[in-house]
């Protein structure tokens, strides 16, 4: 008969769809944490242009057209394909929530205390936070350190001062 399938060809067409439905589920991921880790890159920078993933984005063009993903009904989309229970709203509160602290006050080599918000047993309840980038002024990267961390670089700088740099009064006037 016309339209009608034997059990195995039904059988082979559910799969399918079943193999469609867990690639678009993942890909709807993978868009999500991309503009996520993009709009946490964005707003703790201070640079008016940066590097993300190999790419130059101007920082304020950037923030607004992720701030429109994530407020205007685009994010939605991707949580309702990768079977989220969160909101748009939701997300987008917690995204500000959490990058308000970094995006008022990280600036490049300056250290800042912050707490561990995922702390498993055993592991500090703080640690020191800090963005830096090579001596070209590229690839800009977050750091977490310990306090302990720190000391011993402290302690190595001061037994190895032939090792140090020398800032310039120009560069030490700047900062």
């Amino acid at each position: 008969m016309v339209g009608e399938y034997s059990a195995s060809t039904r059988k082979k067409m559910n799969l399918a769809k079943r193999d469609t439905f867990h690639e678009v589920k993942e890909l709807a991921i993978r868009v999500l944490e991309t503009a996520i880790k993009d709009y946490k890159i964005v707003c703790a920078s201070t640079k008016p242009v940066l590097r993300v993933d190999g790419l130059l984005v101007i920082r304020d063009a950037s923030k607004a057209a992720l701030e429109v993903f994530f407020s205007q009904g685009y994010a939605q989309f991707y949580l309702d394909l990768s079977g989220a229970k969160i909101s748009e709203a939701g997300l987008f509160k917690s995204l500000k929530r959490e990058t308000k602290e970094m995006e008022r006050s990280a600036k490049n080599g300056r250290l800042f205390k912050v707490e561990n918000k995922g702390r498993k047993f055993g592991a500090n309840k703080h640690y020191i936070f800090t963005y830096l980038e090579n001596s070209d002024g590229h690839n800009e990267t977050p750091y977490l350190f310990t306090e302990t961390e720190l000391k011993d670089a402290k302690n190595r700088a001061k037994k190895n001062p032939e090792d140090l740099l020398k800032k310039d009064r120009l560069t030490d006037w700047l900062d």
